[in-house]
């Protein structure tokens, strides 16, 4: 995991991807898998209040999307929802529930369309 950092005891770090792509994302805690998408006004600390919770009952993932936060904006086109289900299956989220708001909502609509 590259720029590795503690959140809530566990492990949170960057996915690199094969086109240069870095997403910043938390993946924490065991079970079910649980991932939310973060709104256009934040970047995934907006989740603060329940990512804890849900970590302590799930297995919870949560990522800046590009743009956002710590995961950088390209120069090219690219997708959002390209990006999550890259994460997921780097992190072996295959069939995870997903919490968005927002921007976060039409990447979930998206990845729901083109990866059901």
């Amino acid at each position: 995991m590259q720029g590795a950092v503690t959140i809530f005891g566990q492990r949170a770090g960057s996915l690199l991807g094969d086109d240069g792509r870095v997403l910043d994302h938390d993946l924490v805690g065991s079970g079910s898998d649980v991932v939310f998408l973060h709104a256009a006004i934040g970047d995934r600390r907006l989740w603060d209040p329940q990512f804890p919770w849900v970590a302590d009952r799930c297995r919870a993932l949560r990522c800046d999307l590009r743009g956002f936060g710590g995961s950088p904006l390209p120069a090219g086109s690219f997708s959002h929802a390209q990006d999550v289900a890259e994460l997921l299956q780097a992190r072996g989220a295959a069939w995870p529930l997903v919490v968005a708001g927002s921007l976060g909502g039409r990447v979930a609509l998206e990845l729901a369309v083109a990866w059901p």
